[in-house]
């Protein structure tokens, strides 16, 4: 167990924070949580405490989960988190296994990626570049860093008020100014959600009989829908073979959900969409601010189109910049919330350099969307309790300044932790983006630090899915941190996996068919 002299013992008790306004009726089952894991001290490459926060939020989650399950089926149970199972859980999709081997960097899994991302980001590289006037990569045949080089140049000619202009205002191409957390801090919008919360508000799980739309792509926003499929919704998935999506996080969003393939561009798709939304009990959009309501399912929307019937929704959004301020309608992903913040330098001088680096992994994207789930809980919770429809909401930049609120390591642990990783910091650079950590296995490497593979990977922190559909056999994913008890011996308890469900438990009407998943 985690004792009171352990360094991952001071942010586990997240509930507590009064930002996430957890009731003291959910607050007093706290004493059924507890923490475990034979791995006491820091040991991933970074300064920000990012193993406790993780496992500090997963335990909010569990809270709501126990106090759920405690009205409903009338069971008194507890919950132990692994600290060190609940990090893998921020980090899950850079660590699924196949055929006894990691999955990343594999030709298969390769030659998807670049399938997926090369022509989007050209077109994108090369409209920066005519307005720079300097010839695109492609016209003068250039390798991979001398591309680099090239965009390093170009960047480094035009200033920076520019270059933020044009990402987006012109283009509408997320992209940030790396800022330091001091910077940051002096700006309208940090001044704007400094004191955001996180969010807002058959079988014995939770969330057994509860149904989720999840309108969601990469990777927060799908993390909702996941973690509530774990805790026993039915989630529905709607995607559309129009859109892309790099394939190892297409896996880990599609984990415990059944997919359907809908074109809310067309009349036919929006008024499919719109029998889902009458059984539903939670929607989730993760599109770009204002992306659903152009098609017409938006928040006041749907609000409206359920405000007859016999039970209120769960109206769950989730965005890069947080919903207030001058940012709030900016499009952007996990690492142009970490740029803006300070925590890409942090990174960055951590490795040794006085440069933005991406974090290892994901871990934002996560620990946003264990937020976002536990906004659904508290809804969920208000509307058994009080009835009405309720929204909550949750974005990548105010995770990021609740994990800088828990504070770094000292001086000493983290000059620890680069002990423990000497042949992974100071080797990360600041042209080390997502699909490159993922290739070279920075982020696998950073957990198993100087434990070994067998002693790091415990056989149960993954769950075995087969995915034949996807041209893979069986794959070994990450499961749920979380692991419920009964209070006393034999008495039943809720468990955490990710059940198949076919789409006949979702609708009561025909006409709609299960979306074939991609090959991959």
């Amino acid at each position: 167990m985690i004792t009171k002299n352990n360094v991952q013992n001071d942010n586990l008790y997240t509930y507590q924070d009064a930002r996430l306004h957890v009731p003291d009726e959910v607050v007093s089952l706290g004493e059924s949580i507890s923490f475990g894991g034979d791995e006491t001290q820091p040991f991933f490459p970074a300064p920000y405490k990012t193993t406790e926060t993780q496992a500090g939020l997963l335990g909010c989650v569990d809270l709501w989960a126990l106090k759920l399950a405690k009205d409903r089926y009338r069971l008194e149970q507890t919950c132990e988190i692994d600290v060190n199972h609940a990090l893998l859980n921020g980090l899950a999709a850079l660590f699924i296994r196949h055929e006894d081997g990691w999955l990343s960097g594999t030709p298969k899994m390769m030659g998807a990626v670049r399938m997926v991302v090369c022509a989007p980001w050209q077109y994108e590289s090369e409209s920066a570049f005519q307005d720079a006037k300097t010839p695109s990569y492609n016209e003068k045949n250039l390798s991979w860093s001398e591309t680099i080089e090239l965009q390093m140049e170009t960047v480094a000619e035009t200033d920076w008020t520019t270059l933020d202009t044009w990402s987006n205002n012109v283009y509408r191409m997320p992209g940030t100014v790396c800022y330091t957390k001091e910077e940051f801090d002096a700006l309208a919008h940090a001044m704007a959600i400094k004191d955001e919360p996180f969010s807002e508000p058959s079988d014995l799980r939770p969330l057994s009989g509860i149904k989720v739309l999840n309108l969601t792509r990469v990777l927060a926003a799908p993390t909702i829908g996941r973690l509530c499929a774990a805790l026993g919704a039915t989630v529905l998935r709607v995607s559309c073979s129009t859109l892309s999506e790099l394939p190892f996080t297409l896996i880990d969003g599609c984990i415990g959900k059944t997919s359907v393939d809908l074109n809310l561009k067309t009349y036919a798709g929006r008024k499919k969409l719109l029998e889902l939304v009458a059984e539903a009990d939670v929607f989730v959009d993760g599109h770009r601010p204002g992306a659903l309501e152009h098609l017409g399912f938006g928040r006041d929307a749907v609000l409206d189109l359920v405000a007859n019937r016999n039970k209120g929704i769960v109206y769950c959004q989730e965005n890069c910049f947080g919903w207030k301020g001058p940012w709030a309608n900016r499009a952007g992903w996990v690492q142009i919330a970490d740029a803006v913040c300070g925590v890409a330098i942090d990174v960055g001088r951590f490795n040794g350099y006085d440069e933005a680096r991406i974090f290892p992994g994901l871990n934002i994207d996560y620990l946003t969307g264990h937020g976002g789930a536990a906004a659904v809980l508290h809804a969920l919770y208000l509307r058994s309790c009080q009835g009405g429809s309720y929204v909550a909401q949750c974005a990548l930049l105010v995770t990021d300044l609740h994990m800088q609120s828990y504070g770094k390591y000292t001086e000493e642990q983290q000059e620890a932790v680069k002990a423990r990783n000497q042949g992974l910091v100071g080797h990360m650079r600041h042209y080390d983006e997502v699909v490159s950590h993922w290739k070279k296995r920075h982020v696998v490497r950073g957990f198993i630090a100087d434990r070994g593979f067998a002693t790091a990977m415990k056989k149960h922190y993954c769950l075995k899915v087969e995915r034949s559909s996807w041209g893979f056999g069986d794959l070994d994913i990450i499961s749920p941190a979380s692991k419920f008890a009964g209070v006393k011996d034999g008495e039943k308890a809720m468990q955490t996996d990710f059940r198949e469900r076919t789409i006949s438990s979702w609708l009561s009407f025909g006409g709609l068919e299960e979306a074939e998943e991609p090959r991959l």
